[in-house]
């Protein structure tokens, strides 16, 4: 069984985007859909991998819908058996986090599983899709990110705490400019 991981721990670092970053994505989401099956509505990549260009840690970030996260509990075991263990330290009101680590094939993958409406998780669809629309924000904020990896290396609290004041500032304007696309597990 994997190890439960508490984010708090250390900070990775800051990487130059990795092209691969979208089909390692696609790799999870159909592994989760083969594993999760209705269990789930929608499977999102989110977060820095998720932007192309975009400077981030080597982490594939997903979200996940699913109508009652009740229901979704029982699923645990399930994506412990993929290697998946709880992500502590992750302050998500009404979400479950799940973490895996580095695979030859994949790195480290990050799960938020939810449900519809989520406020935080409508907000990291609006970033995300700001931050694809827009390349010179993405820009601007991957140069922010690889700074504020280098100045507070190895503090993974300070970093995000720094990250998420730009991050607040991004989502003020995305929600300003555009709706919410999310991708259904089943096509």
């Amino acid at each position: 069984m994997p190890a439960d991981l508490d984010f708090r721990a250390g900070a990775a670092a800051v990487l130059r985007a990795d092209p691969s970053w979208p089909q390692q994505f696609e790799r999870v989401a159909q592994e989760l859909r083969d594993v999760l099956g209705r269990a789930c509505t929608a499977l999102d990549h989110v977060g820095g991998s998720s932007v192309a260009g975009l400077p981030s840690r080597p982490v594939i970030d997903v979200l996940a819908i699913t109508p009652h996260l009740t229901g979704f509990d029982n699923r645990s075991a399930l994506l412990r058996a993929l290697g998946y263990g709880v992500f502590r330290g992750i302050a998500v009101d009404s979400a479950r986090a799940f973490y895996r680590a580095p695979r030859a094939s994949c790195c480290a993958v990050s799960l938020i599983v939810t449900e519809p409406g989520d406020r935080e998780a409508v907000g990291r669809l609006l970033v995300r899709d700001l931050l694809r629309s827009h390349p010179a924000e993405a820009a601007a904020f991957g140069t922010l990110k690889q700074r504020l990896a280098r100045e507070h290396d190895g503090d993974e609290t300070a970093y995000q705490n720094a990250k998420s004041q730009a991050l607040r500032s991004l989502l003020d304007r995305a929600r300003g400019r555009r709706s919410v696309r999310t991708r259904p597990v089943l096509s």
